[in-house]
């Protein structure tokens, strides 16, 4: 099961990863990830009942909204990456004239 997340967000994952919104994204999952990990931690070591386990599973239910959606939100992530490096940075635009340095105008 866990090299079927892998497949199935890593592409996703891959498109994102040289936009702005990465460590966004990056940064959310691990916060998320350690509070999953303390909450296990916690039930585990002091016998108490958090909701961890509820909150995951209601979570891995919606698995596949989740990851459809990811994988449009990187889309369209790395499809305003390639608008914006596309645009020229001229102001005047790509068909300004610039003499050559070593033009001799005599």
């Amino acid at each position: 099961m866990q090299m079927v997340v892998v497949a199935v967000t890593l592409p996703s994952l891959l498109l994102m990863n040289r936009t702005r919104a990465y460590p966004f994204l990056r940064i959310a999952g691990a916060l998320v990830a350690d509070a999953a990990s303390v909450g296990w931690i916690a039930e585990r070591l002091l016998a108490v009942h958090s909701s961890v386990d509820v909150v995951v599973n209601t979570v891995g239910h919606h698995a596949v909204w989740l990851a459809g959606v990811l994988f449009l939100a990187s889309l369209s992530c790395w499809q305003l990456l390639n608008i914006v490096d596309r645009r020229p940075s001229d102001p005047l635009g790509a068909a300004t004239l610039r003499p050559h340095a070593e033009t001799n105008f005599e």
